[in-house]
C-alpha cells in the first residue's frame, strides 16, 4: 500500500495487492474482516485490468475477486455480477484450456448457479433480467474432475468434490473426499484450513453438533 501511494499506476504493484488481499480474506474468519479485504482485493483487481487489460492472470484475478465479493451486494447487483463473471470466466476458459484456476472458477460458478431453486432463478429473471444460462451442477462436476486432472492431489479440489458430494446428497462420496483430505500430511496453509474444514463437513455427515 505504501509503495502504491507512490507509484499507484505500477500494474505489478496493484497485482501483488489484490493477492495478498486475496489471502487475507481467505484467513479471516471474522466476516467483516474478510468482507474488508475482498472489496480491497476487487479494488486492486480492477485498477490492474485498467492497467493492463489484454493480461490472463489480471483478468483471472478479477474474476476472482468478483466472485468473491458477489455474496455482500444487492440482489439487482448479483445478477448483475453473475452474467459478467459467466463471460469473462468462460472467456478464460477458452483462452487458456489448460489453466485449473480458471477452470475451478467456472465449476463454482456452475454449481451455485446451477443449485439455485426454480423459484430463485423466476425472481432473478422477473426484476433483475435473469441469471446466465446454461450453468448447472452436472457441469461443475464435469469442470472440477478436468481441473483435478490437471492439478492433480490438489487438496482445494479435492475438498470442493467432497462439498459438491455433499450439497447434492451423494455422502457415501463426500465422506470419500473429506477422507482423503484429512489423510494428508499438512504442509502448506491450504491443507491445513482444508482439514479443518474438511473435519467439520465429516462431524456433519457424522450428525455431531
Amino acid at each position: 500500500e505504501g509503495q502504491l501511494l507512490e507509484n499507484p499506476d505500477s500494474h505489478e504493484l496493484r497485482l501483488q495487492a489484490a493477492y495478498l488481499y486475496y489471502r487475507l480474506g481467505w484467513l479471516f474468519v471474522g466476516k467483516d474482516e474478510r468482507k474488508q479485504c475482498y472489496f480491497k482485493l476487487f479494488d486492486h483487481a480492477t485498477k490492474a485490468a485498467e492497467l493492463a487489460p489484454q493480461d490472463y492472470h489480471t483478468a483471472l484475478l478479477l474474476a476472482v475477486a468478483k466472485a468473491k465479493i458477489v455474496e455482500y451486494l444487492p440482489h439487482a447487483d448479483q445478477v448483475r455480477i453473475a452474467r459478467e463473471l459467466a463471460r469473462e470466466t468462460e472467456s478464460l476458459v477458452r483462452r487458456q484450456g489448460d489453466d485449473p484456476d480458471s477452470i475451478h472458477l467456472l465449476s463454482w460458478l456452475n454449481f451455485k448457479i446451477g443449485s439455485l431453486s426454480s423459484l430463485q432463478k423466476m425472481l432473478a429473471a422477473a426484476f433483475f433480467g435473469g441469471l446466465p444460462q446454461n450453468l448447472d451442477v452436472d457441469q461443475a462436476f464435469v469442470l472440477l474432475e478436468r481441473a483435478m486432472q490437471l492439478r492433480p492431489d490438489y487438496v482445494v479440489y479435492q475438498y470442493d468434490l467432497g462439498f459438491f458430494y455433499l450439497r447434492t446428497g451423494v455422502k457415501d462420496k463426500a465422506r470419500r473426499q473429506f477422507e482423503q483430505v484429512l489423510a494428508r500430511r499438512p504442509q502448506t496453509a491450504e491443507e491445513r484450513v482444508y482439514q479443518r474444514r474438511a473435519l467439520a463437513k465429516m462431524r456433519e455427515l457424522n450428525g455431531e453438533s
